[in-house]
């Protein structure tokens, strides 16, 4: 019996791998919790965020944690069947733990595990021992800049946006959606906090709005629906947790800061069925032609052209995605270097031109002043000739 439990184990371990999603927790008395999304380029998602206690008491596991000596590797710290698990709903502990782990590539953080008192049928403890977090690893390629000019089709019907860090922005950013005629579209909050960071000791770690800001996220469909998620007291949206449904086939997001910018903006958009195309503030493009797009192997989205216009402020972190099939943009006021290399020997062509012809028709005046004189030199020679005759 132990062994075919294991093996059900195993095989929903080696299933949750297979869907990107991974667990890992500590107990109350240890300091740091440590993973890490599998290969390279994958960024923390986090699904779910849970504390519980054991439903036994044990030498591994004793009543009063805080003595305890042994490391994560304990199922003290692991759930098991029996267990009391409750989702963090304070808001300190589960922004901290948001803010330590979303979109960072390795868990390694020290944030206290929350210390509850429970009540759960047939447990031993009184208060929560342990942590857990369920998280998804995201490739950081997919996830695009909400604030930077976008042009892509993703052909699963899945993007991730963010308002990247320290990224110099207008006052809003923009974008629109738009799937199959029969589809709909909703939106979840990977990681939405409306808060402002402030240059404060300790302030990323508040939930406060202060009043100069009104950072907001605005959702619009083609049938008139909307929906406004504003700066407030404590309040963040996480966990996937959905915060807009369309009642069509197009969506409009819209993200104005009002102010300092958000601690984090991160979404997640989808078709309910086949592909979505995706534009992004198109008063940032400067080019009216675009390639057409290939089926993507990875995550299903494919650039047609992609544009910073701030090229210095850009992070490698969830960066731009760039295919090989982008044109380059024109700047106004500037050309391309193809362009300038022809006006440049457009321009030598004529110097040379123009050279070759001031020379041919010095040459020629030369000939013609040689060949003049010439011809007055003969004309008295032959004069004087007729005047000895006479």
């Amino acid at each position: 019996m132990e062994s075919c439990f294991l093996l059900l184990l195993s095989v929903a371990s080696l299933l949750n791998i297979a869907l990107g999603e991974y667990t890992t927790s500590k107990c109350y008395g240890n300091h740091y919790m440590n993973s890490q999304c599998p290969g390279s380029g994958r960024v923390i998602a986090v699904k779910k965020l849970q504390y519980g206690m054991k439903w036994y008491i044990s030498d591994e596991c004793p009543k009063n944690i805080e003595s305890l000596q042994h490391g994560n590797t304990t199922t003290c710290c692991q759930y098991e069947e029996g267990d009391c698990l409750r989702n963090i709903t304070e808001y300190n502990d589960k922004y901290l733990y948001l803010s330590r782990l979303s979109r960072l590539r390795v868990i390694s953080q020290n944030t206290a595990t929350p210390r509850q008192y429970m009540t759960c049928a047939n447990n031993n403890h009184t208060y929560s021992n342990y942590v857990q977090v369920v998280f998804d690893c995201v490739a950081e390629k997919r996830i695009k800049n909400l604030c930077s000019y976008q042009r892509f089709e993703s052909v699963n019907g899945t993007v991730y946006l963010y308002r990247e860090p320290y990224y110099s922005i207008q006052e809003s950013c923009e974008c629109r959606f738009e799937s199959e005629n029969v589809s709909t579209i909703q939106v979840f909050a990977i990681d939405v906090r409306l808060q402002p960071v402030l240059n404060i000791p300790d302030s990323n770690y508040n939930g406060e709005c202060v009043n100069y800001s009104t950072n907001r996220l605005t959702f619009n469909d083609t049938n008139n629906n909307s929906k406004v998620l504003v700066c407030e007291n404590r309040t963040i949206y996480s966990e996937y947790e959905p915060i807009y449904s369309s009642s069509g086939n197009v969506l409009n997001v819209s993200y104005t800061e009002d102010g300092p910018e958000s601690q984090q903006i991160w979404i997640l958009v989808q078709a309910s069925k086949g592909k979505l195309e995706v534009e992004c503030n198109p008063k940032l493009s400067t080019t009216t032609t675009f390639t057409t797009p290939a089926t993507s192997a990875g995550g299903g989205i494919t650039s047609k052209h992609t544009n910073s216009p701030n090229n210095t402020n850009n992070h490698t972190s969830g960066g731009h995605a760039h295919g090989n099939n982008i044109k380059t943009t024109n700047i106004p006021g500037k050309k391309d270097p193809a362009e300038r290399r022809a006006v440049g020997n457009a321009a030598l062509y004529t110097v040379i031109g123009v050279a070759a012809l001031a020379v041919l028709l010095i040459i020629m005046a030369g000939v013609f002043i040689t060949r003049t004189r010439g011809s007055a030199k003969r004309r008295r020679r032959v004069s004087t000739i007729m005047g000895r005759s006479d």
